[in-house]
């Protein structure tokens, strides 16, 4: 039984290889004209580039002028920089900046609230500790905010800045008095 199925799988090895020669060589067979051709163009380059050149010495040739011709990035957008710039806008301001508006607003607290005749203030510390009295519309923040309200329990700022897109954007900020108790 062994030797059956032996017989009959080299005989079907045989029929594989004879099928594979046959492909090989008929498939050949119309490239002939193909490769005499691109011979002929071969033989006729390296005869020229088999003629030797006289050439001048270097040191009494004109300078030749590089001819690149690759990749020039003249006049093109630079791949490597954001498509939208976050461009800082200027703000005129008169005088110089008082200490509230150099601090970013998550840098203060609110410590208190004073009730002054019809007036409410409010006491602001910054990050080092430094105390400040504010009443409505005093400027505070990096971003040019203005306390548009105070009420006994937070601060109400609201800074008018540009986004990136370049429109005008107003945004409202709460500073609140922490709960007595530390709660």
């Amino acid at each position: 039984m062994k030797c059956k199925r032996m017989a009959s799988s080299g005989i079907f090895v045989f029929i594989l290889l004879i099928v594979a020669f046959s492909l090989t060589f008929t498939g050949c067979s119309g490239e002939q004209g193909k490769t005499q051709k691109v011979s002929r163009v071969v033989k006729k380059v390296q005869k020229q580039v088999k003629e030797p050149k006289t050439e001048e010495p270097v040191s009494e040739k004109e300078p030749v002028e590089d001819t690149f011709a690759g990749y020039t990035a003249t006049g093109l957008k630079d791949p490597f920089l954001p498509f939208l710039k976050e461009e800082a806008v200027a703000v005129k301001r008169k005088g110089a900046l008082t200490p509230l508006e150099k601090f970013d607003l998550g840098e203060l607290k609110i410590v208190g609230v004073l009730m002054k005749s019809n007036e409410t203030l409010a006491l602001i510390e910054d990050n080092e500790g430094k105390g400040y009295t504010v009443k409505k519309g005093v400027k505070v923040g990096k971003n040019g905010g203005v306390i548009s309200q105070i009420t006994d329990k937070e601060i109400v700022v609201i800074e008018e800045y540009f986004d990136i897109t370049g429109r005008k954007v107003t945004r409202e900020k709460r500073l609140t008095l922490p709960l007595p108790g530390g709660e």
